[in-house]
């Protein structure tokens, strides 16, 4: 038997999938047992596996995926765990009841995982089987030849239509003298009740979201599935309504509702769906009610956004007048009834980052993907070449099951990679839809223009408004007008608005494609710059309000700044476009946000864009942006850009009698200086930026130049002179409140008297830094605090606690781009293992060092 080259058995393959019969359930009432109980699970179906030469190639909460080349040998594999569950006493007793389905057939493997028509039969046979049952299609038996296990014999149950398979099965089931062998009848449709459509395709990614579907709805007898257009709302509410059929005597009844246009049709719809007859001198709604009471009944109303207050009108007759009836509602809001429980079914799982095929095959979006590409081009496969187009796809489809779909189809005629190319203009592209398909679910901006038609006018107005917020945002952000706070919890129940909680808030976002719709309709009214510079108003009065802020107070508003990362992205891209100098002022007063989060390249970026624009500036706002951009050169290692500007900042300020700018000029001269080992100009450029800055009488400043020359006397090895001026530095930072520079003079005191082998005092002034740094969010700080704290833990010789200690810091010096201390990091590494006479381990440190 050949094998594929993702390791999978290629050719005729005998699947064998299982899970756990009420699963949800078990997790619910005790998820400490059922986790333990699933662990236990997990090793007697991979020791089973794996006895007899099967594969497991997939694995989801508790289901499993297996393959084998012999289907004998998967029918003894099965009964063999079988026997070991229904033997084992799982944790807090709890009832693990496996149902399992074998399926035999030609499959296609692709980034580790199988796809293709037996896939999907054996998930389907899978479905109808009961918790320790076995069963298997007739396929699987012949392909065994008569060689059945010892002890194993088969009953057929009959042929039976499984759902979404255009033809019918002989299921068999597995009989072993150690396993039950009586079960209630399969959960086949034919012999059940129902008017639910078929599906031409498969059911992908939505098994974790049906499961929990149908928990809540054993809590409520009125479910409402709520979602954005295209988020695959009816076609979950079919899928929940097959897997209940068993438990629906008088059947599970489906009623569209999107095409009908007039609220007094919706219980004349109802009744025709069902079968029922007009009555005599009774109202419709009454023979709808009349004819259910008694009756145990699932009624599924599907796409009721448009009716909601005839809809509700009806389900509360019904669920007041019929107790044994439930229903199930779709739409894009809630129904706003009594009794009613409304979920959100979320978008599908995208992948966060570019990975290998079988790193994004287990994302549900990509699964969806590659099988209706597959249905559109069956020579499509996810490989090496196309998974990065494919994961980007998916993440900028917002994880929506239509567009997805429509995407996928285009695969016929583009590739991946031109898919991508080509997503800016989503709404021309994605137009293929299915033949048969409602017109509003044929092409991704008609599923939109449903929604948005349904607004209110104030309600198309705000959603326009909320599009320029990039990243999400917070409800004071969209203004305190009268009515904007009803309409945007209107934008939220009809989900074009998701929320995320965020401490005792909301924070608000819209859907990427959601968002591209709607800045069309901003800008085809006419009000999109005067919304874009309303928004860049506001983010830059967020900015001015924190930019002098010290202490546990910055710390705040450094976490306000990355929470809106994006949002002043966009206010500065916008403003240096149309307002060069608030541009430039805006990304000025990020400095210290820039430097103390790590965020250096792209501070580097806006600092490079405002000076080569050549803005008008007043001398000191120039000569600020000059020392910032320098400050953050210097923290990449790059001295001579670090240097250049600090020196034309110098010159500048100079020249504007600014003094503060030269004394900022003068201590980054000599920082760089003492890098290069130029102790002696170092000391002469930082007494006379101090004398500058005392002249300015720039406490702040003064404090920096004592600290820098404190660095000056440690280089030379005058440690009582360096505790000396750090000390003096450390009390005026102390009394300003500038936990920034409070936590560089405590690690560089701890390096004193780390120097004096006074080594727990040492580790106090670190771990003190340490604190201060991460309570800020200093990336870099907090890694240069690890580091110095290993070098401590290293003298007082805990190797285990400096490695792990130095593998931290060396892993935020790599995020942050901090070449210079991710060399000196690997350094010690190395030295460390050298010394414990890992010659080989100590010589790769080296080379990266040295390369570094």
């Amino acid at each position: 038997m050949l094998s594929h080259p993702d390791g999978l058995p290629a050719g005729t393959v005998t699947f064998l999938f299982t899970d756990i019969e009420g699963s949800v359930r078990l997790w619910e009432a005790d998820p400490e047992s059922m986790r333990a109980a699933l662990a236990r699970h997990d090793e007697i179906l991979h020791d089973a596996v794996a006895a007899r030469g099967g594969f497991v190639f997939k694995t989801m909460g508790d289901a499993f995926c297996a393959a084998f080349t012999d289907a004998a040998q998967a029918l003894a594999a099965a009964a063999a765990a079988q026997l070991a569950i229904l033997g084992e006493t799982f944790a807090g007793g709890t009832p693990v009841r496996v149902r399992m389905a074998l399926y035999t057939g030609e499959a296609e493997a692709a980034g580790g995982d199988y796809f293709g028509p037996p896939v999907n039969r054996c998930a389907r046979l899978l479905g109808v089987a009961h918790g320790e049952q076995i069963v298997l299609a007739s396929g699987t038996a012949e392909a065994m030849e008569g060689r059945l296990p010892a002890g194993i014999t088969l009953r057929s149950l009959g042929t039976h239509q499984l759902r979404d398979l255009p033809h019918p099965e002989e299921v068999l089931q597995l009989l072993h003298p150690g396993l039950p062998a009586d079960f209630p009848p399969l959960r086949a449709l034919a012999a059940l009740t129902h008017n639910l459509p078929y599906q031409a395709t498969s059911f992908v990614g939505r098994e974790r979201d049906l499961a929990h579907a149908e928990s809540l709805l054993s809590e409520t007898r009125l479910l409402t599935i709520t979602g954005i257009g295209g988020v695959g709302k009816t076609r979950l509410a079919v899928e929940l309504g097959f897997d209940l059929l068993p438990a629906w005597p008088d059947g599970v009844w489906f009623v569209g509702l999107g095409t009908v246009s007039e609220p007094t049709l919706v219980a004349p719809t109802a009744v025709a769906a069902l079968g029922l007859k007009e009555q005599r001198q009774e109202s419709l709604l009454d023979t709808l009610c009349n004819a259910l009471r008694g009756k145990r009944l699932l009624l599924l109303l599907d796409n009721c956004e448009h009716l909601v207050d005839a809809v509700a009108e009806v389900v509360s007759a019904l669920l007041r007048r019929c107790p044994d009836v439930r229903v199930v509602a779709t739409g894009r809001e809630a129904l706003r009834a009594e009794g009613e429980l409304a979920w959100q079914v979320p978008v599908l799982a995208v992948p966060d980052d570019v990975g290998l095929p079988a790193h994004l095959a287990d994302y549900e979006a990509v699964q969806l993907f590659v099988d209706r590409a597959r249905g559109a081009d069956p020579a499509f496969a996810l490989d090496e070449r196309n998974a990065a187009a494919v994961g980007e796809i998916c993440r900028r489809l917002d994880g929506i099951p239509l567009a997805i779909e429509l995407a996928a189809t285009r695969t016929a005629v583009l590739t991946p990679q031109q898919l991508v190319r080509r997503l800016d203009d989503r709404f021309g592209v994605l137009t293929s839809g299915r033949r048969g398909a409602e017109a509003r679910q044929q092409t991704l901006r008609a599923t939109i223009d449903w929604s948005y038609d349904l607004l209110s006018p104030a309600e198309q107005v705000l959603l326009g408004r909320v599009s320029v917020f990039a990243g999400g945002f917070e409800l004071e952000a969209v203004g305190a007008a009268p009515g904007v706070l009803d309409d945007l919890a209107g934008l939220v129940q009809k989900s074009l608005v998701f929320t995320r909680p965020r401490a005792d808030e909301l924070r608000y976002d819209l859907p990427e494609t959601v968002r591209s719709y709607a800045a069309e309709k901003l800008q085809e009214s006419g009000e999109a710059d005067a919304a874009r510079y309303r928004h860049a108003v506001w983010f830059t009065a967020l900015v001015a309000q924190g930019a002098d802020l010290l202490g546990n107070r910055q710390a705040g508003w450094f976490d306000d700044l990355e929470r809106e990362h994006a949002n002043l992205r966009a206010a500065a891209d916008r403003l240096l476009a149309s307002d060069p100098p608030a541009g430039a002022e805006l990304v000025l007063r990020l400095r210290r946000y820039w430097e103390v989060r790590g965020v250096w390249s792209e501070g580097r970026e806006w600092y490079a864009r405002v000076l080569a624009a050549d803005v008008a500036l007043p001398v000191e706002r120039r000569a600020d942006l000059l020392l910032a951009a320098g400050t953050l050169a210097r923290f990449q290692g790059d001295l001579g850009e670090a240097r250049s500007m600090a020196e034309e900042a110098r010159t500048t300020s100079l020249a504007g009698a600014y003094l503060r700018g030269v004394g900022g000029g003068l201590n980054d001269l000599g920082t760089v200086a003492l890098i290069h080992g130029d102790l002696s100009g170092a000391r002469a450029l930082y007494q006379a930026s101090l004398a500058a800055r005392e002249r300015d009488r720039d406490e702040r400043g003064a404090a920096v130049a004592l600290h820098n020359l404190g660095m000056v006397a440690y280089h030379e090895a005058d440690y009582a002179a360096a505790q000396a001026l750090y000390e003096r530095s450390l009390a005026m930072t102390r009394s300003s409140g500038d936990w920034f520079m409070v936590a560089q003079t405590l690690n560089n005191l701890g390096i004193v008297y780390h120097a004096r082998a006074r080594y727990e005092e040492a580790r106090v002034r670190h771990q003190e830094s340490l604190e201060l740094r991460r309570e800020l969010g200093d990336r870099s700080g907090v890694a240069t605090s690890l580091h110095n704290l290993a070098t401590v833990a290293q003298e007082q010789g805990d190797n285990a606690a400096a490695r792990a200690l130095y593998e931290q810091a060396m892993q935020v010096h790599e995020e942050t781009g901090n070449r210079a201390y991710l060399a000196n990091t690997l350094n010690n590494l190395g030295n460390m293992a050298y010394d414990e006479r890992e010659v080989a381990v100590a010589l790769a440190h080296f080379e990266r060092a040295q390369a570094l």
